[in-house]
C-alpha cells in the first residue's frame, strides 16, 4: 500500500493543529496535582479545547479502527495513565499521589488534520535522579528524541526503531511490547505502522520519504514489557505491575530532517542534532 506523502502546505496544517493541541496539553499538565482526581486532567482539556475555534477531541468515542464493533468507544477526551498503566487509562475518580510517574496521552484535529502526542511527568516535587520516576522519564525523553533525530529521508525504519531500542538499553529499561507508532494525516491512525521490535526487511518495514508524517510512541518500562488489559477494554497494565511512561510527537519527515510538529520546543536538549 502506497505511504500518504503530504504536500509542504499540508505539513503546515498539520503543525497548525499541533500547535493548538500543545496548548490543550499544557493546560492538562498543569491539572495534576497530588489529591486531585484524574478527571480533573479530562475537565481541564474540554475547558482548554473550548478556547481553540473549531478544535475537536479525537480521542473521545473513540473506536479502535482494527475492529470497532469489538469494545466501547472510549469514554473520555483523554488518556491518564499513573505508574503501572501503559495506555489508554480512563481518567476517574482515582486521585494523583506524590511520586506517581503520569503520562497525559491526548490527540486532536483541527480543520480536518489530526495531530497526536504525549507529556510524561512526576507528581509533586522533583525526584533524585536514581528514583525509579525519574529514571523513567529520563530514558523515555531520551528513547524519544533518539527517534525524532534519526527519522530522516532515505532511512528504513528498522534502522530508527534499532538506535532507539539501543538507547533504551542504554538507560536500562525496556520497550513495551506490543505498542507503535503510526501514520497521522486526515485521520489519527494511517498507514504505516511503526513497530519498535525487531523487524525483518519486509512489507512491515519502509523507508522514510519527505512528506511522510509519523507519531512516535517509544513506551518504556523498568520491568519486563509484557501486559495485560483491564476489564473496561482499554486500561493497559504491564503484567509485573512495574511503571511505565512515554512520550509521543507528530514529526514529518522533510527533506531538511525531522520537523516535529507537536511540541518542538519540548524535545531534551542535543535531542535533534546530527
Amino acid at each position: 500500500m502506497p505511504l500518504p506523502i503530504l504536500s509542504p502546505r499540508e505539513i503546515d496544517h498539520v503543525a497548525a493543529t499541533g500547535d493548538a493541541l500543545w496548548r490543550v496539553l499544557g493546560h492538562a499538565v498543569d491539572a495534576v496535582h497530588a489529591g486531585h482526581p484524574t478527571r480533573a486532567v479530562a475537565d481541564a482539556v474540554r475547558a482548554a479545547a473550548a478556547r481553540e475555534p473549531g478544535l475537536e477531541l479525537v480521542l473521545e468515542h473513540y473506536r479502535q479502527p482494527s475492529d470497532p464493533a469489538a469494545a466501547p468507544a472510549y469514554p473520555a477526551p483523554v488518556c491518564v495513565c499513573i505508574n503501572d498503566e501503559v495506555v489508554h487509562a480512563v481518567p476517574g475518580d482515582r486521585a494523583f499521589q506524590e511520586g506517581d510517574l503520569v503520562t497525559i496521552d491526548l490527540a486532536v484535529r483541527l480543520r480536518g488534520w489530526c495531530a497526536d502526542a504525549a507529556r510524561s511527568l512526576v507528581v509533586g516535587p522533583p525526584q533524585p535522579p536514581r528514583a525509579e520516576p525519574a529514571r523513567l522519564l529520563v530514558a523515555a525523553q531520551a528513547a524519544l528524541a533518539t527517534g525524532i533525530r534519526a527519522a530522516r529521508a532515505g532511512r528504513w525504519w528498522s534502522e530508527v526503531a534499532a538506535d532507539i531500542r539501543a538507547i533504551a538499553g542504554v538507560h536500562g529499561v525496556r520497550l513495551v511490547h506490543g505498542f507503535e507508532g503510526h501514520g497521522i494525516g486526515r485521520t489519527l491512525h494511517e498507514p504505516p505502522r511503526a513497530p519498535l521490535t525487531p523487524t525483518p526487511r519486509s512489507s512491515q518495514d519502509f523507508r522514510l520519504r519527505p512528506g511522510l508524517v509519523l507519531a512516535i510512541e517509544p513506551i518504556v518500562t523498568l520491568g519486563g514489557g509484557r501486559t495485560r488489559t483491564e476489564p473496561d477494554t482499554w486500561t493497559v497494565r504491564t503484567t509485573d505491575a512495574r511503571p511505565a511512561c512515554f512520550e509521543e510527537r507528530t514529526v514529518a519527515i522533510t527533506r531538511g530532517g525531522p520537523r516535529v510538529l507537536t511540541g518542538a520546543d519540548a524535545i531534551p536538549s542535543g535531542g535533534l542534532g546530527g
